[in-house]
């Protein structure tokens, strides 16, 4: 009895402080973001600060004075300084007396008990509305997208202003109902409600929430209806809903719905004034309607109330003038170019800043049009907390009423430019096609041809006044006489991204090229680098000319990427993702790579051969001749094979097409394999090295990073289920955590131990540890709805860190009947560090543990072998040509792409020692007396 009181009593006060601190992070979420753009801001300057610290760093630096040996820049913060120096000295590396070989328990990374409060925030608010706010579900339905290892999520469309959109994934529209419920919630009552199980809970059978039966007997204090969601128990929290910051014109309708609706039951504040606007809010639904009278911000708190105890309250602002826009903040996309104003004022004007003159217009009748991509480098700083550095500009937009006076209302326009593909570290994709630029001026549209004369990037094709040879060093030309725009061209001013991948290392038979009024910047064809003189474009009667000769003007004009459908082919070869566009593949960057011609049949042979060679990431197909061409990102070194490679597409077309150029026939297909997926490989409790998002040197400033990430995984393991946790953002397998997201997308791989569980119901494989391996996609998306989401593939390997073995000796039993099963029976003797060996069902008994005993039976019984992890376990190496290599080598540290890295301790630094594996970039020097350099077919080197 006085446990039962007890344990309700700390219930209670476990409720009561969750609802404290729940109430904390709601009033203090202003204050929290104010702190996130401080340490945004300190954290830039940290990193400029270890860039250079970096930069000046020579070598790495050694544990003791005189025995500096230099380390791979890429190894040196996988090493620990103080890590390497104890095992150069000879002394322990965790913490223990030395040779003591007990493991030191390491930090996962994760602890839920501290995450159940942090997760009602602002940011999930936002997150939680992106991802249900993306079409392709139109009307008064929002989409729930259902993540899997597939590249292209599955949706299904849920009215808008049912309940049960709320935490749902996937929405039976014939039943009116949601069949499955998002990670992080469980139906209780016909609605998926947040909740999180009690961390780490298992009955006394190891059962976690997923599995365990619903009852009142208690495992450690605490049963299965107080521990877990889907028995009535565990944590639940509200689910965050937000609204969309609307502005309206008044005299227009106004209906604004709660995203999702979450309750049937709400609330504002003493401070709402809906009403002297003309508006109001139906307490079931949410909806805010009515007819906007009068001039000002409607601002309100409006909390939706799920049970007695479950609230959420969320920002309501309207804002209601003479000018109305569907919101204060516009994106303009190539699938969204205008936006009219609603009203009956004329005599549109604005004024932008930064200025945006050259890309943004208005028209009388107050419609914003984008009209070309921003050249200028201004950007927004900060737009709702989810919109960082984007190009565009704040605008005052001004027009006149019928009694020709003038209003003014602000809005911001931003040209978001989203990532093209997920880079994470390790992650191979090929080529990406470089993306659709946005609309252009009017005029017919036409494909993006790459030829001698031209460059097609980001959108665009590139080409001088007069359509100089890009690659021609001589004769330098020039471009100083009298000449009109071609048509559909205009001038283009300095950029540095076009400047890097349109001009730099192309001749253009000039020795300069103008960029409009920016001034002059040298080309390919110039021995110096960088801007060469403030020389502008000369402007005469609509004709342009150079300023002087040995230049040229660069000029360019929007072009058209057509789609077209993956041809079929061998079901065996890798499928393809096909990349809009025709002609040539370009990298993220927009570079054109070198191409490998074949001549082949068709195109399910181009897919098979390029399939099977390793140089090979992308091929084209015409349908106008059977030719095929290959590419690849590398080019052609000297172990490529003896066919012809071409550096420039327009050759290779016509060597292909016989001198004509059919580029429009010609669609690349970029293959995204599972071999180009970052691997991760960690043993049971330990921590991998965090997998960052990057390298990022292929983005554009100012790139708009996904606000939500979401990876779905699948594994060959029947009885192990996964799940993402979408309140707590960590990755699940049977309720045992795997890994947690980031904000920023990084992934943080630490299984837990308690996972053993399921180690020890398996049989033990003939050689080796035993091994999960989880194959997942990591999907991205944007805060903005109308962003093509992005994905990346990702493995990782879990494997076992105990060992067992069969050894006969003779042996004392120490049974224990309450354990009745063999997996049981191994994990318990997992757990129990007195335990060496165990055995199941020996003699007629049960569950025993031994320990020898020369007057006992002698018996064969499996051996717990302890430090079994891969990353604990030391290296032979034998090197019989140079004996200096040769030794033992133990591990010192982790990095993410060679593993664990090793060192073999020396007395000199000649003999210490460092081994990794092998990576293609490292190089191969051949040792003596070896006919040939074959570093390839050793998985490590020194």
């Amino acid at each position: 009895h006085d446990v039962d009181q007890v344990r309700a009593e700390v219930l209670r006060q476990v409720h009561h402080d969750v609802d404290q601190v729940r109430d904390e992070v709601h009033h203090d979420v202003d204050h929290v973001r104010g702190e996130v753009r401080q340490l945004r801001h300190e954290e830039s300057e940290a990193k400029l600060e270890a860039t250079t610290q970096a930069v000046q760093a020579e070598s790495f630096q050694p544990p003791e004075a005189g025995q500096d040996d230099p380390v791979p820049q890429e190894l040196q913060e996988a090493v620990e300084p103080s890590s390497t120096k104890r095992v150069m000295k000879g002394k322990s590396t965790h913490g223990y007396f030395e040779a003591c070989h007990a493991r030191k328990p390491r930090q996962g990374a994760v602890q839920q008990e501290t995450r159940v409060s942090t997760q009602l925030s602002a940011s999930t608010a936002t997150r939680i509305k992106s991802a249900l706010t993306t079409p392709p579900c139109t009307g008064s339905t929002l989409p729930l997208w259902s993540f899997t290892t597939a590249e292209t999520p599955f949706s299904t469309c849920c009215p808008q202003e049912e309940r049960t959109c709320a935490g749902c994934e996937m929405y039976d529209a014939a039943s009116s109902r949601c069949t499955k419920c998002r990670g992080g919630f469980t139906e209780i009552g016909g609605f998926c409600t947040a909740c999180v199980d009690i961390a780490g809970w298992q009955d006394g059978m190891g059962a976690t929430c997923r599995s365990a039966s619903c009852t009142t007997v208690t495992n450690k204090g605490v049963s299965s209806n107080q521990a877990c969601c889907r028995c009535g128990g565990g944590h639940q929290s509200a689910t965050p809903f937000a609204y969309d910051h609307t502005q309206v014109a008044i005299g227009t309708s106004v209906e604004v719905l709660p995203l999702p609706r979450t309750a049937s039951r709400f609330s504002v504040d003493d401070k709402c004034e809906l009403g002297r606007y003309s508006l109001t809010l139906d307490g079931a639904t949410g909806k805010v309607s009515g007819v906007a009278t009068g001039e000002g911000t409607a601002v309100c708190q409006v909390t939706a109330h799920q049970s007695n105890t479950l609230t959420f309250t969320a920002k309501l602002e309207i804002t209601i003038g003479y000018i109305g826009y569907p919101s204060p903040v516009l994106l303009f996309t190539p699938g969204r170019t205008e936006y009219k104003s609603v009203g009956t004022l004329d005599s549109f004007s604005m004024q932008c800043a930064p200025d945006a003159t050259g890309w943004l217009t208005i028209t009388d009748d107050g419609t914003l049009r984008m009209t070309a991509s921003p050249q200028a480098a201004g950007a927004v700083t900060d737009v709702q907390d989810k919109y960082y550095g984007q190009d565009g500009a704040v605008c005052m937009v001004s027009a006149s009423k019928p009694d020709k006076s003038r209003v003014t209302t602000k809005v911001v326009a931003l040209v978001p430019k989203p990532w093209q593909s997920l880079p994470y570290e390790g992650n191979k994709v090929g080529l990406n096609f470089a993306g659709r630029g946005p609309a252009g001026p009017a005029g017919p549209a036409v494909p993006c041809v790459s030829s001698p004369s031209t460059v097609v990037y980001n959108g665009y094709m590139y080409r001088t006044l007069t359509g100089l040879l890009k690659y021609s060093v001589e004769p330098i030309q020039c471009e100083s006489s009298w000449n009109a725009l071609p048509s559909g061209y205009e001038l283009v001013e300095f950029n540095q991204d076009i400047y890097d991948n349109v001009v730099v290392n192309r001749p253009w038979s000039t020795h300069g090229m103008v960029f409009g009024q920016s001034g002059t910047w040298h080309t390919g064809g110039s021995v110096w680098n960088g801007q060469n003189v403030p020389w502008k474009m000369k402007m005469s009667g609509g004709k342009y000319s150079t300023p002087t000769c040995s230049l040229a003007a660069l000029v360019r004009r929007p072009c058209s990427q057509a789609s077209s459908q993956a041809p079929t082919g061998n079901p065996q070869a890798p499928m393809p993702v096909p990349v809009p566009g025709n002609g040539w593949c370009a990298d993220a960057a927009g570079r054109q790579p070198a191409a490998h011609k074949y001549l082949l049949g068709d195109c399910s042979q181009a897919r098979q051969e390029c399939s099977n060679d390793a140089s090979c990431v992308a091929y084209a197909c015409t349908t106008r001749n059977t030719n095929q061409v290959l590419y690849t990102s590398t080019g052609c070194t000297d172990r490529c094979s003896q066919r012809a490679w071409l550096a420039d597409p327009n050759l290779i077309v016509k060597a292909v097409s016989e001198g004509v150029s059919h580029y429009a026939d010609f669609v690349c297909y970029v293959f995204m394999t599972q071999a180009s997926a970052s691997h991760i490989v960690v043993s049971l409790g330990d921590q991998a090295p965090l997998l960052k998002v990057g390298p990022l040197t292929d983005l554009h400033e100012g790139s708009m990073a996904p606000l939500t990430f979401i990876p779905s995984c699948t594994t060959d393991e029947h009885s192990l289920a996964f799940e993402f946790n979408t309140q707590l953002n960590i990755g699940l397998l049977n309720d045992h955590p795997i890994f947690e997201v980031l904000a920023d997308g990084s992934i943080s791989v630490a299984p837990a131990t308690s996972l053993s569980i399921f180690f020890d119901s398996v049989e033990q494989p003939q050689a080796g540890l035993k091994q999960i391996v989880l194959k997942c996609r990591v999907h991205a998306l944007f805060a903005d709805s109308s962003l093509q989401p992005v994905s990346a593939p990702l493995r990782i390997d879990i494997w076992d860190n105990v060992c067992w073995a069969f050894q006969t000796f003779n042996a004392r039993a120490k049974p224990d009947a309450s354990i009745t099963s063999e997996s049981l029976c191994r994990n318990a003797c997992r757990q129990d560090a007195t335990c060496s060996h165990f055995g199941f069902g020996i003699q007629g008994g049960s569950c025993s543990f031994y320990e020898r005993s020369a007057a006992g039976p002698q018996l064969t019984v499996l051996a717990k072998i302890s430090n079994c992890a891969v990353s604990d376990a030391c290296l032979s190496v034998t090197v019989p040509i140079m004996k200096l290599y040769s030794g033992i080598y133990c591990p010192v540290g982790q990095e993410l792409k060679r593993g664990t890295i090793y060192l073999k301790e020396g007395a000199t630094k000649e003999e210490t020692v460092y081994l990794v594996k092998y990576l293609q970039a490292d190089g191969c020097h051949t040792l003596p007396n070896d006919n040939a350099c074959n570093c390839s077919s050793n998985p490590y080197v020194v």
